[in-house]
């Protein structure tokens, strides 16, 4: 049976993380990617323990499977979604399953709240969305004309381990 967990969606200001570039080219990719449309793009960014999926899909619904090739995943798993809004998203991974959106206005956070809590292992269903405009800077209203969005995966969801996560997304600003 397949547990839904629904997630506090935070939407917070943070610094956009260095570029996004192809996986390492030191050794093989440590995952396959499939997407459902040929114009859809993901590529990865490997930090020391952390996986950056950039994606791009210019239809704005989609989906795409991330089959890990390692043994484990990274302790943090991060997607950012080129779209212009995020009307739903969904990632599936073993018996686990994570839904949510970003509203088109952020809610105003807490001035306490820290990066580091979508991956604190007292809160691991949670997670964090933030936006980003064009030159990294944090967005505050959609649609975003060329920035992302950033999910950090719930602690929870990497901890089990599973061999392949399976993402949707729906962009309420469709082209």
């Amino acid at each position: 049976m397949t547990r839904v967990l629904l997630l506090s969606v935070v939407c917070l200001a943070w610094g956009l993380v260095a570029g996004v570039e192809a996986a390492r080219g030191d050794d093989a990719p440590p995952f396959q990617i499939t997407t459902r449309r040929d114009s859809d793009r993901v590529t990865v960014k490997i930090e020391e323990d952390r996986a950056i999926f950039d994606i791009r899909s210019p239809f704005g619904i989609s989906n795409a499977t991330i089959e890990r090739t390692a043994a484990h995943w990274p302790q943090r798993v991060t997607l950012r979604l080129h779209l212009k809004g995020l009307e739903h998203f969904q990632i599936t991974g073993g018996d686990l399953k994570v839904a949510g959106s970003a509203p088109r206005q952020p809610k105003p956070t807490p001035s306490d709240e820290k990066e580091s809590d979508a991956a604190d292992n007292k809160r691991p269903l949670e997670a964090t969305i933030r936006m980003f405009d064009a030159s990294g800077k944090p967005a505050s209203k959609v649609p975003l004309e060329s920035g992302c969005f950033e999910v950090d995966l719930p602690v929870r969801l990497i901890e089990t381990n599973p061999k392949t996560l399976r993402l949707e997304w729906v962009d309420f600003y469709r082209n």
